[in-house]
Formats: structure tokens, sequence, C-alpha cells
């Protein structure tokens, strides 16, 4: 396993996945300026609130585009898993806006998703991260350098959003579209104050940008 502190050292080696293999550690990790954003993204009142603009990551949760699913009977009946997987994809989106805005009301001193780069603590703890086994041949494990100090958040209290659910009672079985505003509301505090869940799956939240000198390919 990598260790995670230089001896004697102030800083921390943190470790991102890089699964599209695309990132350039020859080069600074910037925002992406709003000016080259989607015009729904750029012109929205949101942006505003980000005028050096978003990370990679932070565009992925802002993106408009939504996977259209053909899973339709003859019928025209959707299938229950191609709608609980439509459902995903928005919820996420709704979480992670969710989740944000909670940052500015109650912890405005933490970094925002929407600008961060996300890091673990040593490259074996990508195994946690089931999303992360789906990857290019290109993929690679980036080092990063960053202060001792940058906190460190239990992504298993990412939890809450629209869900599809099945139900049963006396009056037979059902379903129902739910979403659990105070559940959601208490999972953003515990995330934002750190605080760990039963089985915790830290994640680092590296602003950018970050220097070049600061990275570096991780050869094994």
């Amino acid at each position: 396993m990598v260790q995670s502190k230089q001896k004697g050292g102030d800083n921390l080696k943190l470790y991102h996945f890089d699964r599209a293999g695309t990132l350039d550690v020859s080069k600074d990790i910037q925002l992406t300026p709003l000016a080259q954003c989607n015009p729904i993204i750029r012109d929205s009142d949101l942006a505003k609130l980000f005028p050096n603009g978003f990370s990679r990551q932070g565009l992925n949760y802002l993106d408009p585009k939504a996977d259209i699913k053909r899973d339709i009977d003859q019928f025209g009946y959707i299938s229950p898993v191609a709608a609980q997987k439509a459902l995903e994809q928005s919820s996420n989106k709704m979480l992670e806006l969710d989740y944000e805005l909670i940052r500015r009301a109650v912890f405005p001193q933490c970094q925002s998703r929407y600008t961060a780069l996300f890091a673990v603590n040593s490259p074996d703890d990508f195994s946690l991260w089931s999303e992360l086994q789906k990857t290019s041949p290109d993929a690679k494990i980036v080092e990063i350098t960053v202060q001792d100090d940058l906190p460190r958040y239990d992504s298993r209290q990412l939890r809450g959003g629209i869900g599809l659910y099945r139900y049963q009672d006396e009056g037979g079985p059902g379903f129902y579209v739910g979403y659990l505003p105070t559940g959601v509301y208490d999972q953003a505090v515990k995330y934002w104050s750190g605080t760990a869940s039963d089985s915790p799956r830290w994640e680092y939240l590296v602003p950018l940008p970050i220097p070049a000198a600061n990275l570096r390919v991780l050869k094994s």
C-alpha cells in the first residue's frame, strides 16, 4: 500500500483515478471557464455563483443531456428496470444540487463538489468504487500532492434523491416514487461535517487549479 503522508513533511499524497486516461499531468488541471460551458449551464443563474468555472466532474453533474431508454414493450409499458435507471441519472444530479445548496448555507468553508477533483488516500481504495472497475485501456492513476490539512468526507453519506420503490400492504402490491427532503438534508449535514458511516468510503475534494508540479502518474 502506498503511504499517504511524506515523512517529516507537511504534504499529503492523494490519488485520482483517471478513467478516460485524458488528464495531461504535464499541465495544470484547470477549471473549465464558463465561456466554454454548454449555454444552458453558462447562461444560468447558478453559473453566476461559479465565476471561475467548473471542474470536469462538476460539468457532468450539470449536464442537461439525458439517456434515452428504449425499453418499451408492444403495449407501451416501460420496463421497471429502465425506469429506475432513468430516475437514478436525474436523481444523482438533483442530489448534487441539494448538497451544494446545503454546503453554501451551512458549510461555506468546505470545497464545492462542482469545482473539485476527487481523490482517495491510497490506490487500494479505488476497489471500493464499483463504477471504477470499467475503464478505458488508457486509464491511469494520478498522484497529487496537497496540503496535509485537506479534509476528507465519507462518500457513503451521499444518499437520497428520487427513487422508484415497490410497496406491499393489505391493499396489495404497488409502487411509488419517493423523495425525502429531511433525509437528504440530514445526510448532507453528515457528509459535509465529515461524519463517518458504519462502513466509511473516504474521499477528498482537491480544489482546482492543481499545479502540474504537484502531479505525477503512478508507475505501479
